[in-house]
Formats: C-alpha cells, sequence, structure tokens
C-alpha cells in the first residue's frame, strides 16, 4: 500500500494531517440527500405558490362576477324604466325593450348562480352557435355604451369650452 506522505486523496475530505476522513461514497451519498432534500422543499413551495395564486385568481373572478352581474341588472332595471316611458309615449317598442330587458335580468341572475368556468363555457358555446347574434349583440352593445358614455360628458352649453390658445383670448 502506498504512503499518503501528508498529501489529501483526491475525492475525500480530509483531517489537518492530510489523512483522508471521509470516502468518497459517503459524500456523494450526503450530497444526494441534500439534494432530494432541496427537490422535496422545492416542490412543496412550489405547491403552495400555486395553490395561493389559484385562489387570488379565483377571489378576482368571484369579484368581477359579481360586478358583472350587478352591472347586467342595472342596465335591465334601466331598460325596464325606459321601457316604460315607451308605453305612455308610443308602446309599438315597449314589449321589444322589455323582453331585452328581461334577457338581462336572465343573464345576471345566471352570471351570480354559476361559476364562471360555467359562464365562460355557455358564453362561448353561444357564440359558436350562434356568431350572427353574438356579434349584432356585441355591436348594439358598444354603441349603447358610446351613447351612454357621450351622454354622461358635461355639454358644450355648461360654460366651459376648454383651454383656449392665446390667439383666442
Amino acid at each position: 500500500m502506498a504512503e499518503n506522505r501528508g498529501y489529501p486523496q483526491y475525492g475525500a475530505e480530509s483531517n489537518e494531517g492530510g489523512i483522508a476522513t471521509e470516502p468518497v461514497s459517503g459524500k456523494k451519498q450526503r450530497t444526494e440527500e441534500e439534494l432530494k432534500n432541496a427537490q422535496e422543499e422545492l416542490r412543496e413551495k412550489t405547491g403552495e405558490t400555486v395553490e395561493s395564486a389559484k385562489k387570488r385568481g379565483k377571489d378576482i373572478l368571484d369579484t368581477q362576477k359579481t360586478r358583472a352581474s350587478g352591472e347586467l341588472k342595472k342596465y335591465g332595471d334601466a331598460l325596464h324604466s325606459a321601457a316604460s316611458k315607451l308605453e305612455e309615449d308610443d308602446g309599438m317598442f315597449a314589449g321589444a325593450v322589455h323582453q331585452a330587458a328581461g334577457q338581462l335580468d336572465k343573464a345576471s341572475h345566471y352570471i351570480e348562480e354559476h361559476p364562471p368556468e360555467d359562464v365562460l363555457r355557455s358564453v362561448n358555446g353561444f357564440a359558436h352557435r350562434h356568431s350572427g347574434i353574438f356579434w349584432g349583440g356585441m355591436l348594439a352593445a358598444g354603441l349603447a355604451a358610446s351613447r351612454f358614455f357621450k351622454a354622461s360628458q358635461p355639454s358644450e352649453e355648461s360654460g366651459y369650452s376648454g383651454p383656449q390658445s392665446d390667439a383666442e383670448q
């Protein structure tokens, strides 16, 4: 057997005298155990993070679902009110407006009572089965929103005409 002469052996830890104190296989086994522990801890932390993100996402979806349901209910009520006014002036369109308001009420109730996944699945299914009606409805909703926002802006008759240039003053 070869004499050590104070030099450490490769692949082994040594003490102050240069004599190997841990064989390579022991160091390898300890490193593998540490790696397995780190992997397990990483798996646990990742699982916790994913669950936390899912919960936060679900909370956000529930909040948005409630908000959307409330908005639909508000628009349905406004349409019912408009239909009642139409009945007083010209009853020809009042029935159609009441029917549209009833559909908004039904949609509001559906959104309120079902999970977001079901609502999304229903909307996708309707859009595929009735694409013309779906896109027509989206156009009508866009036009209605545009008119609503335009009507809610302050009119020019309010006395404010915006910033003026030096030449206009």
